[in-house]
């Protein structure tokens, strides 16, 4: 072969491998591109996440904030209320007597109970026995 015809081919063969190189390059590129457009939505999504895990763990820390003051007014009622009232109200007697009626009775006498209590005259006769 002449030098020249080599020289050419040469210079096709650097050619090819030049634009291989080039299309290789470029393809790396737009993949490149691609995974960071991914990173950051996928950072975008976990900061999202992060906010609204923040404000659930506010919430809950309010929560139980809220519920250990619950806890500690009913404790305040109940020893309030021991250290106001050690005797029971005649009321609150007579609702325990009931509920210990209704208990030994059974469910069948319960729904006679509250018939006898929606009837006004029966009422009325108890107010007058007590």
């Amino acid at each position: 072969m002449s030098p020249r015809v080599e020289s050419g081919l040469r210079e096709a063969s650097l050619a090819e491998e030049l634009a291989v190189i080039k299309r290789r390059r470029e393809r790396l590129r737009a993949e490149r591109e691609r995974t960071e457009k991914s990173l950051r939505e996928r950072d975008a999504v976990m900061r999202r996440w992060a906010v609204e895990l923040e404000k659930w763990a506010d919430e809950q820390r309010n929560l139980e904030l809220e519920f250990t003051l619950w806890i500690k007014l009913q404790d305040l009622k109940c020893s309030s209320s021991m250290m106001w009232s050690p005797v029971q109200s005649l009321r609150e007697k007579e609702q325990q007597r009931r509920s210990m009626e209704v208990h030994l009775q059974g469910p069948k006498s319960c729904v006679e109970e509250d018939s006898d209590d929606d009837n006004p005259s029966s009422s009325a006769q108890e107010n007058e026995t007590e």
